[in-house]
């Protein structure tokens, strides 16, 4: 298949929403300006106090690792299993939380005298969680112990089966516990009925960190701060949302993930072109995760974990580019089967529900395709793969649209399936594919009603340029991460002057813009939206951004990231 464009991949448009301002009260006492507080306020801080301790350097460990639920029976198991020599395996998942969370898990309790084993599933050939000739195979090579990381909850079938193979077993999980658990020693989940645990949103990673705090408190030792880093990859893959404890974990394994010692994402960055004092969350999620998750997605997820668990660089570096082939082999694929996704898609008014099958997909990107379709369209995607007389689906939606309920109405035809409000995944047989179709996209005009669904852009406030300078910027940086859950702040800035534009990227596909606002002239850059304004951007616009710091030469700069831009009533264009 050659490359095909993206520029055929439509942009849809978005709906601005200027939220309620916040109290001038609030304001005033931050000593800050309104349209900054009004970020603040929206983000659920309401006091001097909660927003001194949102923004807040200080480092703390976190909730009580013994909170969470049998978390008391895991350790006294590990603990046993360290006394008596006896072989633990990590079995953990493909993705980049389960494979970070099998890597800070893994070397953990090596750090504590054991000896370990990992083991990730093969996506196309075993799939997610448990199963028994994994789990057979594991006996076969002494082991004893099985921890699961980032799956396991879900394998109340395969759990039953480890007692009678001489295995216990230790569920770790974050996902939602079904009716019936799988037979362990402990399950070990902030989702149990009943936990006291205080923030419930720990990813995978997230839970293995703090299985990990368990053991090393319990023997009074301290923490390897190392293991912060691999928490923090896995809880922004994940799209942990960036509150609570996941903002502490994400914000301590940044700061060590900047100075890493890891061969492993020494070399990942050196590929990747990114310097390690350079990382952000954002940095994590389009370029870290996605050479670890490719590894996975075409070849073997257990090449980043070789990775991520190299002693040396010079072992490190060919797993690295051997990602870094993977990678562009991904986005080349994904890129050209979603052109393909595009190509059978109506004319016009997109349906409620996109619908793409065919040979030609293949799993282990149909997710993504699914995404992009869903960013283009504004529709839920499912995207699935034909495999002689079975199919196999990723599907993905949107906010409007609880794709884990809209699953439940094709479930009569599935062999297996799952999935929460954003993503899911089932597989059939292929006869039953047009009444799976027909079911969910009825489900789907059910909860989208008559009204086509829109995207909308939240703003924080109307605010000029100069609002974000000095103290504001330094209180909008100090917001940071930004991820899910805590999104970057957006301000508008209406009838702004457009002195020079420019198209930039391999395809034209960015925006490089000059704005005058009162005397001072500001740069900006809109990613993707050189395809919406490639014949022109007007003279004067209404533009939605947040403030970003660009490199310059010898010095850093305030840059704009433009969100999105109209013109200011029926002005001319820039030519």
């Amino acid at each position: 298949m050659g490359a095909v464009s993206l520029r055929a991949v439509p942009v849809p448009t978005r709906r601005w929403r200027v939220l309620p301002p916040a109290p001038l009260s609030f304001a005033r006492a931050l000593g800050l300006p309104l349209s900054v507080a009004s970020a603040l306020w929206h983000r659920g801080l309401h006091t001097p106090e909660a927003v001194a301790h949102f923004l807040s350097l200080q480092h703390t460990p976190g909730h009580d690792p013994f909170l969470l639920p049998q978390m008391d029976k895991a350790v006294h198991r590990i603990l046993q299993a360290l006394l008596s020599g006896e072989s633990i395996a990590i079995y953990g998942d493909f993705d980049t939380d389960g494979i970070t969370a099998t890597a800070l898990l893994g070397e953990a309790i090596e750090g504590l005298g054991a000896q370990v084993l990992t083991y990730i599933p093969d996506r196309a050939r075993e799939g997610h969680g448990l199963n028994i000739p994994a789990l057979q195979r594991l006996r076969q090579q002494k082991v004893s112990l099985v921890i699961t990381v980032d799956t396991g909850i879900m394998g109340a079938g395969p759990g039953t089966e480890t007692h009678s193979l001489g295995l216990d077993l230790i569920v770790t999980d974050h996902h939602l516990p079904p009716k019936a658990l799988p037979q362990a020693v402990a399950v070990v989940s902030p989702w149990m009925p009943g936990s006291p645990y205080p923030f419930p949103n720990l990813t995978g990673a997230g839970l293995a960190l703090k299985l990990a705090q368990a053991l090393y408190r319990a023997l009074e030792r301290p923490l390897p701060s190392a293991i912060w880093e691999l928490a923090a990859v896995g809880t922004v893959a994940d799209l942990g949302p960036l509150l609570g404890e996941n903002r502490t974990i994400v914000r301590e394994g940044l700061r060590h993930l900047q100075r890493t010692q890891r061969p492993g994402f020494l070399a990942l960055c050196a590929c990747a072109g990114v310097h390690p004092e350079e990382v952000t969350a954002e940095a994590i999620s389009f370029i870290l995760a996605p050479r670890l998750n490719a590894a996975g997605r075409l070849a073997s997820a257990d090449l980043s974990l070789r990775l991520l668990r190299a002693p040396t660089l010079q072992e490190a570096l060919p797993l690295a580019q051997h990602l870094e082939r993977l990678n562009d082999q991904r986005q080349r694929l994904t890129q050209n089967l979603l052109a393909l996704a595009v190509e059978r898609i109506p004319q016009g008014a997109p349906p409620p529900l996109l619908f793409i099958s065919g040979e030609e997909f293949v799993p282990g990107v149909n997710g993504l395709v699914a995404s992009a379709l869903v960013e283009a369209f504004y529709r839920p995607a499912v995207v699935a793969t034909h495999s002689g007389d079975r199919v196999r689906a990723s599907a993905r939606s949107i906010p409007e649209v609880h794709l884990g309920k809209v699953l439940q109405a094709g479930a009569e035809w599935f062999d297996r399936f799952g999935g929460h409000a954003a993503a899911g995944g089932f597989e059939c047989a292929a006869p039953a594919l047009p009444a799976v179709h027909d079911a969910l996209a009825g489900a789907v005009r059910a909860q989208l009603g008559s009204t086509p669904p829109v995207p909308t852009l939240l703003i924080d406030a109307e605010a000029p340029f100069t609002d974000l300078l000095g103290a504001s910027y330094q209180t909008l940086s100090a917001m940071a991460p930004f991820g899910h859950g805590n999104p970057e702040p957006l301000f508008l800035a209406r009838g702004v002057e457009v002195v020079s534009w420019r198209l930039a990227g391999e395809e034209g596909q960015h925006l490089l813009l000059r704005f005058r606002q009162g005397r001072a002239v500001w740069d900006g850059v809109g990613f993707r939206l050189g395809k919406v304004w490639s014949q022109g951007v007007p003279a004067v616009c209404d533009v939605v951004f947040t403030p970003d710091l660009a490199p310059g030469e010898g010095s850093r700069g305030l840059r704009l990231l433009v969100r999105d831009l109209r013109p200011t009533g029926n002005g001319s264009q820039v030519p």
